[in-house]
């Protein structure tokens, strides 16, 4: 059995109602290159964590802002990590953290009176060290649940 060549190659093969899953295909996988607002998922999405491509690690608790700063102590203590700077933000506290050669900088933001937004960074000079921004809310939420 002999296969015959049409003289068609690539996308001209293919028919236009076909081409036009393809093609829209290809712009959406093309228009999640924006490493700023993309969300990577994966061990911290099981946890409700998002990271984002440039590092930046968010939570948000339903909890008030005290609570969450508290338990961040709580946390931070218990990974051995001192603060050594404390500054107000708006509708927040911004932490200052240094560890192993890492500047770690936690924001906890009051989104209303009983819901609170922690976004955690840890950088290891131009690096960016997701694992331990995300270790430091995963052991908040720890602390938020046993307190």
């Amino acid at each position: 059995m002999r296969l015959k060549y049409s003289g068609r190659a690539g996308l001209a093969g293919i028919g236009a109602f076909a081409r036009l899953p393809l093609c829209a295909l290809l712009v959406v996988t093309l228009t999640g290159c924006d490493p700023v607002s993309l969300t990577v998922f994966g061990v911290g999405a099981a946890t409700g964590v998002q990271h984002t491509l440039i590092g930046i690690t968010y939570r948000t608790f339903t909890a008030p802002l005290a609570r969450v700063r508290s338990a961040v102590n709580t946390a931070l203590g218990q990974m051995a990590i001192e603060v050594y700077a404390e500054e107000n933000i708006e509708n927040g506290k911004r932490l200052k953290a240094r560890v192993s050669g890492r500047d770690i900088e936690i924001e906890l933001e009051a989104l209303t009176p009983r819901t609170t937004r922690m976004r955690s960074t840890a950088r290891n000079g131009p690096f960016m060290d997701s694992a331990t921004a995300t270790e430091i809310i995963i052991q908040t939420e720890k602390a938020l649940a046993g307190g």
